[in-house]
């Protein structure tokens, strides 16, 4: 007979090889990503943004794929999911927090060039970035 831990995989459920890393959202929740680093990482960093009810794990197989190719890969769990704080306040999960959330993690992480993968919610908020963080974006596309 199976067991239900016959159909989890190890490796997803840890995210074995990535490095947690921690920054601070703007009303004192702490939100996670997972990092895949290569050795010698070559530019841009791949950012993955889950969906709805998702998390980094959905990222796990691709990001792999990708630091086995010399890309450096960041997947964000939003507030309320992954490895990330849950908020009391109902009213915190809304588009314009989530994309705050995003902009002080991509500050916190110094990144200035990335491409950006995103599923269904994940491809949708970073149309709400701040304008600093959008520009810069940007001016990192126009470079490559």
């Amino acid at each position: 007979m199976l067991q239900a831990s016959d159909y989890i995989d190890v490796d997803l459920q840890n995210l074995t090889g990535t490095t947690r890393f921690t920054w601070k959202a703007s009303d004192g929740l702490t939100l996670s990503a997972n990092i895949w680093e290569p050795d010698n990482p070559r530019e841009p960093t791949v950012l993955c943004l889950p969906g709805l009810t998702r998390n980094t794990r959905d990222f796990f197989h691709l990001a792999n794929f990708l630091k086995e190719n010399g890309l450096r890969v960041i997947a964000m769990d939003y507030r309320g999911r992954g490895h990330s704080d849950h908020s009391e306040d109902y009213e915190s999960y809304s588009l314009e927090q989530e994309a705050d959330d995003l902009d002080r993690g991509i500050e916190a992480l110094g990144l200035t060039k990335l491409a950006l993968v995103g599923t269904s919610r994940g491809g949708f908020i970073p149309s709400l970035w701040h304008s600093a963080t959008l520009n810069a974006f940007c001016r990192s596309l126009s470079t490559t």
